[in-house]
């Protein structure tokens, strides 16, 4: 590929997410695109408080997750969508999807293994195309984030104006993967795989 060009390209992104950060909530690590009002039309909302949390978490990780692939340009599209078989009560053992970039030259991203001795990548000050993809999907694992989060008060008992909503700031977790930033990121490289797909459109 020579200049700038402009043609779409795909990557398929897969998240063993059960035990991914090795705690329980609010560091389980679970991502759900489909949030709690949605389980509400779809079946039913979740049946506690700390299972609306844990759904809640869920999805501002998703939010977090195309937020962080959407780094250098904007995503496309977002397809195939999988939430590994989650429900409203019970989260899914992976989460995958595909995403699809309209600039193939943008992709790219910081390397923060970059001057680690040993790293396969310790010379790599920029990481681009699928290693780009990966390391923006696994910082979703790395840090804190706190969400201002609107949830059910009690999912079982509706009021006669229908279900009652409580504001509640809630910690979605990443702080039980310890040592240093590298550290973290070598622990979380086997739970993610990123596959370029290859475009049909010939330049």
């Amino acid at each position: 590929m020579s200049g700038y060009e402009i043609y779409p390209i795909y990557f398929r992104v897969e998240i063993l997410t059960t035990n991914i950060l090795g705690g329980s909530a609010p560091d389980d690590g679970f991502i759900d695109h489909l949030t709690i009002p949605m389980y509400g039309q779809l079946s039913n909302f979740p049946s506690t408080l700390d299972l609306s949390r844990a759904k809640c978490r869920a999805n501002y990780r998703y939010l977090q997750l195309i937020n962080n692939l959407s780094e250098t340009q904007s995503i496309t599209h977002v397809l195939d969508r999988d939430n590994g078989g989650a429900t409203e009560d019970s989260p899914g053992s992976y989460y995958n999807l595909t995403v699809s970039y309209s600039r193939p030259n943008d992709i790219y991203t910081r390397n923060e293994l970059f001057g680690v001795v040993g790293d396969p990548t310790e010379f790599d000050e920029i990481l681009y195309d699928e290693e780009a993809v990966k390391r923006q999907a696994i910082r979703t694992f790395c840090f804190d984030y706190t969400t201002n989060s609107q949830l059910p008060k009690d999912p079982l008992t509706p009021s006669n104006q229908g279900y009652e909503w409580i504001n509640e700031i809630l910690i979605v977790g990443g702080s039980t993967l310890v040592g240093t930033l590298a550290s973290k990121i070598n622990t979380l490289l086997a739970s993610v795989t990123v596959t370029k797909i290859p475009s049909t459109f010939n330049p």
